[in-house]
C-alpha cells in the first residue's frame, strides 16, 4: 500500500472522531506487516482521562485482533469544521508504539490540507525511549515474553538476545540491555585498559 491510500484511509477514520469537547478531530490509520490497515479515530470522554487518541484505537483495535507486527501510521488531524494540519502523536501514543513497533523502520506519516506531508521514523520522535528492555535491566532478571520476538526488543534504544527457549514456548526469554548500560560497560572498560596501561599492570 502507498502512502497516500494509507492517509485517504485516515482521513477517513477522521469522519468518525467523537470530539465534542475539543472539537479537535484525529483520524489514523495503522499498517500491519501483513497489509492489513486498521483505521481508528480520537473518542473522547466527559471526564477527560478516559479519552483515547485515534492512533492507539488503531493500536489496540489491531492487537485486540491479534496483529502485533506494524510497519507504518498515518496520521491527520485538524479543528472541527476546519482544515486539517500536520498532528504529530502525542507521548502516550509514541509509548504505545514502542510497545509494538520497531523503532528503526517504524514509519509515522502526517498531513495536512494542503498536502504537505512530513515523515519520521519512530526513533526519531522516541529518543531515549523506555521498553521492555529497561524492565530486564532494572529488575536484572531474564524477562518473559509471551509473543514470539518482539518487535519492542529489536529497537534503537535496546539489545536483546533470545536464551533457552521452552519447548513450545515461541515467546521464550530474553537477556536486554538498555543502550545506556551498555555505554557504561564499554566506557568502563576503556578506563580500565587506561588504568592498565598507566600503571604497567598486565
Amino acid at each position: 500500500m502507498d502512502d497516500q491510500e494509507l492517509i485517504r484511509l485516515a482521513v477517513e477514520a477522521r469522519t468518525r472522531a467523537y470530539a465534542p469537547y475539543s472539537h479537535f478531530q484525529v483520524g489514523a490509520a495503522l499498517l500491519a506487516a501483513d497489509g492489513t490497515v486498521y483505521q481508528g479515530c480520537n473518542i473522547e470522554n466527559a471526564a477527560y482521562t478516559p479519552s483515547n487518541c485515534a492512533e492507539r484505537t488503531a493500536f489496540f483495535k489491531a492487537v485486540s485482533e491479534s496483529c502485533q507486527r506494524f510497519r507504518a501510521i498515518a496520521i491527520v488531524g485538524g479543528p472541527e469544521g476546519g482544515s486539517l494540519q500536520l498532528t504529530a502523536p502525542c507521548g502516550v501514543c509514541r509509548q504505545v508504539m514502542m510497545e509494538f513497533c520497531d523503532p528503526e523502520t517504524f514509519r509515522i506519516l502526517m498531513a495536512d490540507e494542503r498536502g504537505q506531508q512530513k515523515e519520521y521514523l519512530l526513533k526519531e520522535l522516541m529518543p531515549e525511549s523506555f521498553s521492555a528492555a529497561d524492565l530486564a535491566l532494572c529488575t536484572g532478571e531474564r524477562m518473559k515474553i509471551s509473543h514470539p520476538e518482539p518487535d519492542s526488543l529489536r529497537c534503537a534504544s535496546a539489545v536483546a538476545k533470545r536464551v533457552s527457549p521452552a519447548p513450545g514456548d515461541p515467546g521464550g526469554e530474553y537477556e536486554a540491555k538498555s543502550s545506556r548500560q551498555l555505554d557504561f560497560e564499554e566506557k568502563k572498560t576503556k578506563e580500565e585498559s587506561a588504568w592498565i596501561k598507566v600503571s604497567g599492570t598486565t
